[in-house]
Parts: C-alpha cells; sequence; structure tokens
C-alpha cells in the first residue's frame, strides 16, 4: 500500500478520529476500511483478484464479490449487502454491536471473515421479525421500551433470540446478554428478557 499523499494521510486520520467522524461526519469506521481495502487493491496485481461468496441472510441467497476473503462479515452486511441494522462498535468482539445469529448461534460479526460466513445461515436484526424467537423479543422490547439511542439494541435483540434458540427463558437470558449499553438501559432489557 503506498504511504504517501492525502488519501493515505486522510485514512490514518479517520481511522484516529473513529468515534467522532461516525458521529460528525456520517461515516462509520466500515467506510473506512472500505477505503482501506480499496487502496490495498490498487497496489499489486496480486491483490487486485476479487473473492465471489454466496451468503445465506435472512433466508435468502445473496452473492457478494469481495476483495478480500478475510474481509470480516460486518463489513460485507453493511457495506456491500446493505443490512446496516447491524452495527460497529469496537472492532474487537467486546460490545456486541455487530452480533447476528450464525446457524442459530450469537456470534461476533466484527471478527467473522465472510469465508467462514459463506458456509452458515446467517440471521441480522432485520431478518428477527421471520422468526419465532426472534418476533417475540421485538415484542417484548417494545413492550418494555427498552432502547433510548438504539445503537446496541440490534446486537442485544439478536442475542437474546439466540439465548430462546439455545433454551433458555425468562431470567435464564439475562447471563446471555452481555452487550454494552452506553446509555445505561439495563434495567429495562432485564424486565424485556424475563417475559421472554
Amino acid at each position: 500500500m503506498r504511504r504517501d499523499g492525502p488519501s493515505f494521510a486522510m485514512l490514518v486520520l479517520l481511522h484516529w478520529l473513529n468515534p467522532l467522524h461516525r458521529h460528525i461526519w456520517g461515516r462509520g469506521f466500515s467506510e473506512t476500511c472500505r477505503v482501506q481495502f480499496r487502496l490495498d487493491r490498487t497496489t499489486t496485481a496480486t491483490e487486485n483478484k476479487m473473492a465471489t461468496y454466496t451468503l445465506n441472510v435472512n433466508g435468502q441467497a445473496r452473492t457478494v464479490t469481495v476483495p478480500s476473503a478475510d474481509m470480516p462479515l460486518l463489513w460485507v452486511l453493511r457495506d456491500y449487502l446493505g443490512l446496516t441494522g447491524t452495527k460497529y462498535g469496537c472492532g474487537i468482539e467486546v460490545c456486541g454491536a455487530c452480533t447476528v445469529l450464525v446457524n442459530g448461534q450469537p456470534e461476533k460479526s466484527c471478527d467473522m471473515s465472510v469465508s467462514e460466513a459463506s458456509k452458515a445461515k446467517i440471521i441480522t436484526v432485520e431478518g428477527l421479525a421471520a422468526d419465532t424467537s426472534g418476533a417475540k423479543a421485538q415484542a417484548a422490547w417494545v413492550a418494555h421500551q427498552v432502547p433510548q439511542c438504539g445503537f446496541c439494541q440490534s446486537g442485544m435483540l439478536v442475542a437474546a433470540t439466540g439465548a430462546m434458540k439455545g433454551g433458555h427463558h425468562g431470567a435464564q437470558i439475562i447471563p446471555e446478554l452481555n452487550n454494552l449499553c452506553v446509555c445505561g438501559t439495563y434495567a429495562r432489557i432485564k424486565d424485556a428478557a424475563k417475559t421472554l
């Protein structure tokens, strides 16, 4: 990758200011990383090889052509498939904002490659309404007015749905919800989870 010129300087600046630039300029880290992949692709002929995968997302076969087999599923969902309900929060599997169901189990999509995900059945927050457990979780979240800002709630809903699919109900779901909520709506989250 070229390390000179305004494009590299801008990439470094945007990466460094990530929490700020998401809110100020409306660009998330996934777009910054997409720029990174674009810069990487232009450097050598071997890096220009694109990978094509067919993903089973929300019950539909979706084909994507991505610059790298190691590209995180999160960026594929958001930038290539337009499923922006799955959020970027931390990028290190801590916050849970990027949680999706992979073969019925909650997984952090920020650290799962598109090549790994190509062999799995993926359900995002957009697909929860068509799932019995997902619809039940959504109804509980609405009834208890759980979200405040709502940024983390897509991951919370998916995690709760995954817990129900794993055989947990009511108070058993609460320990499974280890996602972070900056607004601190944990009391409402617990109240909603107890009704599932």
